[in-house]
This record gives structure tokens, C-alpha cells and sequence, in this order.
């Protein structure tokens, strides 16, 4: 039994150390800047398309603030510069968000209602019909102040 020493027996036993992983041969200075580069591309189209978006959004909400809350199809499209094909994307858009409601007139049209640009409906306390609009005035029904 010559050889037969606990060092030995730990030596046969050691795994070899492993070795250092080595970067892969095509990853280099200039192919890094170029992947830099390139993931810049990338991120400067994508933050103009959304911004593109969010401008169209602007456009309809604005539209909708100058015509009291109500959109027909038509005041929609004009918003968009007459671009049919983003109507469908930018009301699903802001539907999405709480902003807009898609609605059917009498005549089967879509009509566009954004809740926040309505105007307030003011009821009379003692009759409880609808004030006119504008500062304090009597009530119409009642005479009420």
C-alpha cells in the first residue's frame, strides 16, 4: 500500500480548475461601439414613433376641447389632418385610457365623447331642473336665486 497518503488521494480527487471564460472571438472594440451605435438607431426611431402618437392624441384632445367634449367623425378626421387610417388607433388609444367613449348617433354615425371637456350641468336645489349655464342667474322653472 505505498502511495496511499490522504494527499495524493485529495490530488487524483481535485477537479482541475476550470478555465476563464474568453469573450467570443467576434466581440471587439469596434463591434461593441457598432452594437452601441446601433441600439442608439433603435431607440431614437422608437421614441419618435411614440411621440408621433402622443402628438396625434394632442391633436384629437385638443380638437375635442374647442368643440365642447363632442367629436363627430368628421371634426375627428379633420384633427388627423384627414389620415382615415389612424382614427381607428388613436380612439382605441385614448379609450384605453378613460378618455373617450365611442358612441352611435340616431343616424348610425360614430360620435366621440371626452367626458372631461363637457361642460357642468348646474340643477336648481328647490325644483331640481337644469340651471342655465354662466354665472348666477335665477332658475328659468322656479325663479329661484
Amino acid at each position: 500500500m505505498q502511495g496511499f497518503r490522504p494527499e495524493a488521494v485529495a490530488r487524483a480527487l481535485k477537479k482541475p480548475a476550470p478555465e476563464t471564460p474568453q469573450p467570443p472571438s467576434w466581440f471587439t472594440w469596434e463591434n461593441g461601439l457598432k452594437l452601441v451605435a446601433l441600439g442608439t438607431k433603435v431607440g431614437t426611431a422608437y421614441y419618435k414613433h411614440q411621440q408621433y402618437w402622443w402628438d396625434r392624441e394632442q391633436r384629437v384632445l385638443a380638437a375635442a376641447r374647442d368643440h365642447q367634449g363632442w367629436l363627430t367623425e368628421a371634426q375627428m378626421l379633420q384633427a388627423l389632418e384627414y389620415r382615415h387610417k389612424e382614427v381607428a388607433r388613436v380612439t382605441a388609444s385614448l379609450c384605453e385610457k378613460g378618455l373617450c367613449r365611442q358612441l352611435v348617433s340616431r343616424h348610425g354615425q360614430p360620435i366621440y365623447l371626452f367626458d372631461a371637456f363637457l361642460a357642468p350641468v348646474r340643477f336648481c336645489d328647490y325644483c331640481d331642473q337644469e340651471r342655465a349655464p354662466g354665472p348666477v342667474s335665477n332658475c328659468s322653472c322656479c325663479g329661484a336665486p
